[in-house]
């Protein structure tokens, strides 16, 4: 019944000549206690906070193009490169409002 969610992005990475973007795991959650139709409704309550706060998290994406190298090179992609992305998808994930 564990869950994982992951945030996955495209970006350009450092040193790029012809800027095409990759996509790159810039974060994720595990839920130890998320089953039947809960998945559904974080996930949708995910969608919704991304949805109301999209001007943020462009300018956070923005912030990190060109700054990491692609999977597995240097450099490497910080643990926490997007911290506000992050915390929605956290809040979503562990925040009841229901």
């Amino acid at each position: 019944r564990r869950h994982q969610a992951y945030i996955i992005a495209r970006l350009i990475p450092h040193g790029s000549t012809d800027g095409k973007a990759y996509y790159r795991c810039i974060g994720g959650v595990h839920h130890q206690w998320c089953y039947g139709s809960l998945p559904l409704r974080k996930a949708d309550h995910f969608i919704t906070l991304v949805k109301n706060n999209s001007v943020l998290i462009g300018e956070e994406l923005k912030s990190i193009q060109g700054q990491f190298g692609r999977f597995g090179q240097e450099p490497e992609i910080s643990p926490f490169p997007c911290p506000y992305l992050h915390f929605l998808l956290a809040s979503a994930f562990n925040i009841d409002l229901d």
